[in-house]
């Protein structure tokens, strides 16, 4: 339920003040900018291209790209937007609070060795709205609440997702994107994943792509060949067409193994 800022006397709304992230200030003050109690006014700070990770005694450190020149300097209680490339390293889940705490998240954001719960992702959502159009997850470890129907309903606004190393998307998952609604989609990649991700419904894949951007692309990298994969391919012909490059809006790889797919 709303609370009214009006109700909190002037010493309340300084104590606020004192206690919100710079997150939390700045959106307090866009919602009542003339409200006394509530200042100092939090600027925010825009800049490109952003890496993150924790130092040894588990502070934030923060270089802009190329990666290890140039160091940022996060002291005071800045509020920052990182506008096209922001990359997180190795954060765990309590950790991750300090990223939404002092950054907006728009573009692009790459999350590397990091262990990801269905809280980091709806918190994403919350911080980044619609404004992050690719996400990445490399070598991430998800734990037991993240699903493919999680993913869609935080995610559902980006344009691109790419999961490296993923052990959520098994048999069916294209079920939670169709039923989501997702749409205007220009990348999936699933890479270094099992065979299991090809035990799908090809006529839900096919809906699925209908709805995507004209040039769509779904890329499977199997982390392994096993006698089930042509199996499971077979069934896709009936729905796709084998293509080039070019034409291919679904591509299915393994070490000296491709099939490629078109709609028909």
């Amino acid at each position: 339920m709303p609370f009214p800022l009006y109700a909190l006397d002037y010493g309340s709304r300084c104590r606020l003040r004192e206690l919100v992230t710079p997150r939390e200030a700045y959106d307090l003050q866009l919602a009542a900018p003339h409200l006394d109690g509530l200042k100092p006014i939090q600027k925010i700070t825009s800049i490109d291209r952003l890496v993150l990770s924790l130092n040894d005694k588990k502070e934030l450190d923060a270089y802009m790209l190329p990666f290890g020149q140039y160091h940022y300097d996060l002291s005071g209680n800045s509020f920052i937007e990182v506008r096209c490339y922001l990359e997180i390293q190795r954060f765990t889940l309590d950790e991750f609070q300090q990223i939404f705490g002092r950054f907006k998240l728009i573009g692009n954001v790459y999350f590397q060795h990091c262990k990801i719960s269905s809280a980091v992702i709806h918190s994403i959502s919350v911080n980044a709205g619609s404004n992050v159009k690719t996400a990445f997850f490399t070598s991430c470890e998800f734990d037991s609440s993240v699903s493919p129907e999680c993913i869609c309903k935080s995610l559902k606004n980006c344009e691109s997702l790419y999961f490296q190393y993923a052990a959520l998307f098994k048999c069916n998952w294209i079920d939670a994107f169709v039923d989501a609604d997702i749409t205007d989609m220009s990348r999936l990649n699933l890479m270094s994943v099992s065979a299991k991700v090809l035990d799908i419904k090809p006529e839900k894949l096919f809906a699925f792509i209908k709805k995507q951007s004209p040039d769509f692309k779904l890329i499977i990298g199997l982390r392994s060949m096993d006698a089930t994969v042509e199996q499971l391919l077979d069934k896709f012909e009936k729905y796709f067409e084998l293509a080039t490059e070019e034409q291919a809006c679904v591509c299915v790889r393994s070490s000296g193994f491709e099939k490629l797919y078109k709609l028909p």
